[in-house]
Order: C-alpha cells, then sequence, then structure tokens
C-alpha cells in the first residue's frame, strides 16, 4: 500500500474508537478528510466542504478504486457514518400519500432510495474472493458482478445450460461492473452475458439480491428509517422487466406470484424482498 493510502486511513485512524461520531461533522470540532495537492497528502481539515455531495462522492469513489478501506478499523461503523452523511440531505416525503402502492425507480421524486441504483455504499463479500470484504458503489453493483460470478460458475458445472459468454479477461471485465456508474454495470451485465430463464436462475437471482437489499438498509440507518416510514404500502418497481417489478399493481399475475415460491414467473421480485426487508426492521 502506497504512502498515499496509508496516510488516508491514519487521518480517520483517530476517530474509529468513537464509531466515526466525529467525522464528517459539521461542527467547530468537526474533521474531513481531504487530499492536499500541493503536499500530496491526506488531512483533516474543520472547513465544511462547500459541496457536500460531490465531496462525499469523491471521498467514496477514492475507496472504491484504490482499495484502502481494507485497511480502516472498524471498516463496518466507518462505513455507516459516511453513508449516513450522503443521505443527510436527502429531501423526499417517506410516502404521506393515501394510495395503497409506492411505485418507485431511480427517477422517484420521493422514493428513489428504493431503487439499485441509489448512491449508498455497499460492503458486501468480494465477488471474486469471498474470504475479503468489498465496497460496490450501489446495490446494483454488487448484484451484477455477483450475478455474473455466479452465472460463469454454473457454466462450468452445466454446460447443457448453455450460458452464452463473450470476452476473455473476465477479471477484468467484472472490475468494471464492479466499480461503473450504477447504470452503466446493468448495462455492461446485459451486454456480455445470457442464460436462459430457469427457476435455478430465478432463485439465485431472488437470494442474491436479497442479501444485497438487507445490507443495503443494514448500513445505512437513514435509508432504513425511510423504508420503515413507508408502513404497509405494497412496494411496486415500475419497471419493465416484470421479474423484477411491475407496470400494474392490479395484474392477477403479480399478486398470484407474491404466495408462490420464486421461479420464473414470478413478478415484482425488488418489490417483494423490499417488504420483506421493511418487516424485518
Amino acid at each position: 500500500m502506497s504512502a498515499e493510502l496509508n496516510s488516508f486511513v491514519e487521518s480517520i485512524r483517530p476517530f474509529s474508537e468513537s464509531g466515526y461520531e466525529g467525522l464528517f461533522a459539521p461542527s467547530r470540532k468537526g474533521a474531513y478528510p481531504v487530499f492536499d495537492d500541493k503536499l500530496q497528502r491526506w488531512a483533516v481539515q474543520q472547513l465544511e466542504p462547500r459541496d457536500r455531495v460531490a465531496y462525499y462522492d469523491q471521498i467514496a469513489r477514492h475507496l472504491i478504486t484504490t482499495k484502502c478501506y481494507r485497511e480502516i478499523p472498524n471498516l463496518e461503523a466507518f462505513v455507516r457514518r459516511l453513508n449516513v452523511c450522503r443521505t443527510a440531505d436527502f429531501g423526499g416525503a417517506s410516502g404521506s400519500s393515501k394510495a395503497e402502492h409506492i411505485f418507485f425507480n431511480s427517477k422517484s421524486k420521493t422514493h428513489p432510495f428504493l431503487s439499485n441504483f441509489y448512491p449508498t455504499l455497499i460492503l458486501f463479500r468480494d465477488h471474486q474472493d469471498p474470504a475479503l470484504l468489498r465496497l460496490y458503489p450501489s446495490s446494483e453493483n454488487a448484484y451484477q458482478a455477483h450475478k455474473i460470478a455466479r452465472i460463469l460458475d454454473k457454466q462450468k458445472e452445466a454446460p447443457e445450460l448453455h450460458a452464452d459468454v463473450s470476452g476473455e479477461n473476465w477479471d477484468e471485465f467484472l472490475e468494471g461492473v464492479a466499480e461503473a456508474d450504477p447504470l452503466k454495470s446493468k448495462q455492461l451485465a446485459a451486454s456480455c452475458i445470457y442464460m436462459e430463464n430457469s427457476d435455478w436462475l430465478a432463485q439465485m437471482k431472488y437470494e442474491l439480491m436479497h442479501e444485497i437489499v438487507t445490507e443495503k438498509f443494514r448500513l445505512n440507518p437513514t435509508l432504513s428509517q425511510l423504508l420503515g416510514q413507508t408502513g404497509e404500502k405494497e412496494l411496486i418497481e415500475d419497471s419493465s422487466d416484470l421479474f423484477w417489478g411491475s407496470k400494474n399493481s392490479h395484474d392477477p399475475n403479480l399478486q398470484k406470484s407474491y404466495s408462490l415460491p420464486i421461479d420464473m414467473t414470478s413478478r415484482n421480485v425488488l418489490g417483494r424482498i423490499l417488504m420483506e426487508v421493511r418487516r424485518a426492521l
């Protein structure tokens, strides 16, 4: 690890024992790690950044691309702290409407945080080395990287499933999927690999997404609170992908699929997962 990366870890280490309570704090004793271009090292300043959104995004990007987070003491507490700070200015309402359903996607004005594209750090096992933890910029990145890895493994075990794969350097490609913009991550995954629908694929996608979405809300108390405030409303992803979402809350196939084991005919699986996570809060 380079001196630059060590200096970032050292700059936040004094805050680790307190759960990073004073880190990213807009107060007289506030502490914001910043990179000093002139001295080429990390330092901690009290001055609050003018553009906090850009600042937090820059910190998150640095962590993801350098992987220096693996040296951070009390890593989970640090991730929770940074996630809370990144969502502190979230201005959306939490569903005061009398409607029984909440339709959402990444462009929703009140519930964009329900989308997998929402920028919140996911600390999850590495898709290439399960013995390590890895930071992903969103739940979409974590899901797509792990989905591809599992399909590749399945193809090796059962070539008769006819996974259509292309590309030579999968390690490098998966790095791109893991670190890209969430939408780009989804597009990259869709462009490189395909497997015929099957009950195995549906169940794998559900179980993987459930794990990742659970971590998304566990590692961001602000989002967990917002999810809880949706009450008992039915959460439906507004998507043309009818496995993950639905376009019609009255579709009989939608309600029917809720009572079935997850298979290729299931509908609104992301909404279903979110409601399951909400009940577990």
